[in-house]
Order: C-alpha cells, then sequence, then structure tokens
C-alpha cells in the first residue's frame, strides 16, 4: 500500500480529531478551533489540508459510509463460507454493531440528523442505507428463493431497520437478553417469507 502524502496524512488526522470532537461535544459543537486543537494544526492550515468545514463533513461522512460498506462486504464473503443460514444472516446483521464502536456510531447519528441541511451527507448515508438493504434482500434470497421481490425488500427494509435501531442504542450499553429478543424478532420475519 503506497504511503500517504504530507497532506493526506494531515487530512486523516484532522477528519479523526472531528470525529472525537463531535462524540464530545455534537456535530454544532465541533468548532474549528476545538478540531485544531484536537489536532495539533493550527486553525489556518486546516483549509489548507482539508478545505472548510463542508469539506470536513463530506469526508468524515465518506469514512463511516466507507467503514460500513467494507463491513458488509466483509460479512458478504463470511455468509458465504458459512453457507448462509437464516441464523447466520441474523447474527451478521445484528452484530454489526458490535463490529463498530459506539463512539462510531455517535457520530453516525450526528451526520444523520444534520443530512437534511447538507445533501450531500443525506446522499451519501441515503445510498449506504439502500446498498444495505439491498444486500440483506440478495442474502435472503439465497435461502428463501421462493419468496417475492416486494416480501424480500419488506423484510429486508424491517431487518435492517431494527439492525440499525440497535446499532444506536450501543452506547446505552444494551444487555444480552434484548440482543436475544432482537433476533427472536428478526427470526419471525424471515420465517414469515417463503421458503
Amino acid at each position: 500500500m503506497p504511503r500517504l502524502s504530507i497532506k493526506d496524512q494531515r487530512a486523516k488526522e484532522i477528519v479523526s480529531a472531528f470525529e472525537r470532537c463531535i462524540v464530545r461535544n455534537g456535530i454544532s459543537g465541533a468548532q474549528l478551533e476545538k478540531i485544531a486543537a484536537e489536532s495539533g494544526i493550527q486553525r489556518p492550515a486546516l483549509r489548507h489540508f482539508i478545505g472548510n468545514r463542508e469539506a470536513l463533513i463530506y469526508e468524515l461522512t465518506k469514512s463511516i459510509v466507507s467503514e460500513y460498506t467494507k463491513i458488509l462486504t466483509s460479512a458478504g464473503k463470511l455468509l458465504d463460507q458459512l453457507g448462509s443460514s437464516s441464523n447466520d444472516l441474523l447474527i451478521i446483521i445484528f452484530m454489526q454493531s458490535r463490529l463498530t464502536t459506539p463512539e462510531r456510531i455517535i457520530v453516525f447519528v450526528n451526520l444523520y440528523s444534520i443530512s437534511y441541511r447538507y445533501p450531500f451527507v443525506k446522499k451519501l448515508l441515503s445510498r449506504w442505507y439502500l446498498e444495505y438493504i439491498d444486500w440483506v434482500v440478495q442474502q435472503l434470497r439465497k435461502f428463501k428463493p421462493k419468496a417475492t421481490k416486494n416480501e424480500l425488500e419488506a423484510t429486508a427494509i424491517a431487518l435492517v431497520s431494527l439492525s440499525i435501531n440497535f446499532a444506536t442504542l450501543a452506547p446505552l450499553e444494551i444487555k444480552d437478553a434484548d440482543a436475544t429478543h432482537i433476533m427472536a424478532a428478526g427470526t419471525r420475519l424471515i420465517n414469515a417469507l417463503k421458503e
């Protein structure tokens, strides 16, 4: 893997500092002064390395979406190796929140909360959401081939919604009993599909 240029390395450091500031202060409290202090880079230099606040939000959103897309890709490969049972699929869907940190989820929720003001955030997060649903549909089709497209999509949307809701609760350190109930709900949704 090629080495990052100094500008790219600094930009990555600034995005990481921005993320830490969001976790501590929320996205509106992640001011450029705080980001500069957190990254150890002078505020005027922020513009040189990353651009304006919109560019910073864009880079962070891209980073989050890229990470979650990689998780889905890895999950698909794992399911192919396991033979893709509905239980394996549910474990992967609902345990994804364990593959990321509560801090990353806080950042995701903050980005989601500003998506109405930033069309590029809305576009990136919406594309990821639709890709996630499509991925679940593809997985469901493997062991529920007689289900209709509408049934698969409805079930995928319900499973993805449960997954995202469960993930956003991760900072609350939800008990394993709750995870068991969510798995049971997912099982019921899948079992309602035609074989």
